[in-house]
């Protein structure tokens, strides 16, 4: 598994950049960034398309090693630090960026 830099940033949402070509399969995942052809096409497989699977925008990194934690029936401080090396690994590379997570004001029940 990866040696995390920086420990899971909880209540951080991250999705995919628009800019790219991915092909997913049972258990393999192909992503090709079409805003930079130098940077050459990824192959993600096992636990790293699993992450990737379920970045979408809505799940927290909270949510995603949780999820991650049940499937696997490993302890979620393992599965945490796995996860936050692989996802800012992504983000180094520009492949995922930071969702914007609509905050909704209850009063008014308008969107901030």
């Amino acid at each position: 598994m990866l040696d995390a830099a920086e420990p899971v940033q909880a209540d951080r949402v991250l999705r995919r950049k628009d800019e790219l070509a991915v092909v997913d399969s049972t258990d393999r995942v192909a992503i090709l960034d079409l805003d930079d052809l130098t940077c050459p096409p990824r192959v993600l497989e096992g636990t790293a398309a699993a992450i990737w699977q379920l970045v979408d925008g809505v799940r927290s990194e909270r949510d995603i090693c949780q999820e991650l934690a049940e499937a696997y029936g490993a302890p979620f401080e393992v599965v945490a630090d796995d996860v936050a090396a692989f996802l800012n690994q992504m983000v180094e590379a520009g492949l995922l960026v930071e969702a914007a997570v609509a905050v909704i004001d209850e009063g008014s029940g308008v969107e901030q």
